[in-house]
């Protein structure tokens, strides 16, 4: 399966604090950019492609790995649906795009 997603950075960046907490693990918010977050916002909308629009949004947390690329660390119930996930993101002016390719 596979997920793509374009998003506005500026829409990221007026959420509120609130829409913040329920979109994102606190791990993703700690000193992270607008474009990061965009980014990570792009990747999770990527996944509710592939998993469903019902899917909690904590159950992506979006890591980075030793080299600095992302990485989406599937909750347990997800992880019976696709057992392997490859991500790419990116961002470049007020936009930021990810896809999602997930398989058993």
């Amino acid at each position: 399966m596979i997920g793509v997603d374009l998003v506005k950075i500026s829409r990221v960046a007026a959420l509120s604090p609130s829409a913040r907490a329920k979109i994102f693990h606190p791990s993703e918010i700690n000193g992270a950019s607008d474009r990061h977050l965009a980014a990570v916002f792009a990747i999770k909308e990527c996944c509710k492609k592939i998993f469903g629009a019902d899917m909690p949004w904590h159950s992506v947390e979006v890591k980075r790995t030793p080299s600095g690329a992302p990485q989406a660390v599937l909750s347990s119930s997800l992880q019976k649906q696709f057992t392997h996930v490859e991500v790419s993101a990116t961002h470049e002016g007020d936009f930021a795009a990810a896809v999602v390719v997930a398989w058993k």
